[in-house]
């Protein structure tokens, strides 16, 4: 569980830096759909749901 939360962190983090570091909404929009769709198959995957 701990190497699953710190995977997603260190995988997030990145994404959120670049979205509000870099200016441009078309590289926010982009990074933002990516990390969604990310969640809603790791959802599917049935890791998110209790």
């Amino acid at each position: 569980m701990l190497g699953i939360a710190s995977l997603t962190f260190m995988f997030g983090l990145p994404t959120y830096a670049a979205v509000y570091v870099l200016p441009g909404d078309q590289l926010a929009q982009y990074a933002v759909s990516l990390d969604l769709r990310v969640y809603r198959r790791r959802r599917r995957a049935g890791r998110v749901r209790r």
